[in-house]
């Protein structure tokens, strides 16, 4: 556990909501959304590096078609209030709200296990994922897989145009939904079987 004088979760960078950090330089990022399977369900583009505002998009996006349980996030101890306000803010102002988060509903916002020891020792204690019910033990290994894979493009894809390079990480993408898609059809079939044999030999009525 980090000491909390050594560790505070307000110095995070990405507690702003979408100012530039540099006034010489363009920060830039790739933001994205998985599912705790590892595919991607959302890519775009961050102009002003790691910001909540892009947080809050992705959150829209997802909720307006499909319910979220759980999300994710490296600062969701700083986020998840901000969150809230957001949601209330909309409510309040009569702006579209997704299905997804009707009734102010947010998903709870539980610490990546990866992430979790950058935190305070008492933020890991209050935000980890064994205190949210459902939630389980996930490893967190995805994102961290496809960072690692999509960092290894920054030394060529620098020099492209904005447009060779969205390609060239859009690319990268559907390589990875091919390789979920060979790691988890198996496994989704021996479910399926086991399932259906499961009924097959019940002797339920």
């Amino acid at each position: 556990m980090p000491r909390d004088e050594v560790k505070e979760c307000y110095s995070f960078n990405a507690d702003d909501e979408l100012e530039r950090k540099s006034a010489k330089y363009d920060i830039t990022a790739v933001g994205a959304l998985f599912c705790r399977h590892g595919y991607i369900g959302w890519m775009l583009n961050c102009f002003t590096g790691e910001r909540f505002a892009y947080a809050l998009l992705l959150i829209y996006l997802c909720s307006s078609i499909m319910p979220m349980s759980f999300f994710w996030y490296d600062v969701n101890c700083r986020f998840q209030s901000r969150a809230q306000r957001w949601l209330k803010f909309r409510e309040r102002n009569g702006l579209e709200v997704p299905l997804g988060l009707a009734g102010g509903r947010l998903p709870q916002c539980p610490l990546p296990p990866m992430h979790k020891n950058m935190h305070s020792a008492k933020c890991q204690m209050q935000n980890e994922a064994a205190r949210f019910v459902g939630a389980g033990r996930p490893p967190g290994e995805p994102p961290e897989i496809f960072w690692a894979i999509l960092g290894l493009l920054g030394p060529a894809t620098q020099y492209m145009d904005p447009v060779n390079r969205r390609g060239r990480i859009e690319r990268q993408v559907q390589w990875m939904e091919q390789e979920s898609d060979v790691k988890h059809a198996p496994l989704l079939m021996r479910f399926e079987a086991r399932a259906f044999e499961a009924v097959r030999t019940s002797t339920y009525p």
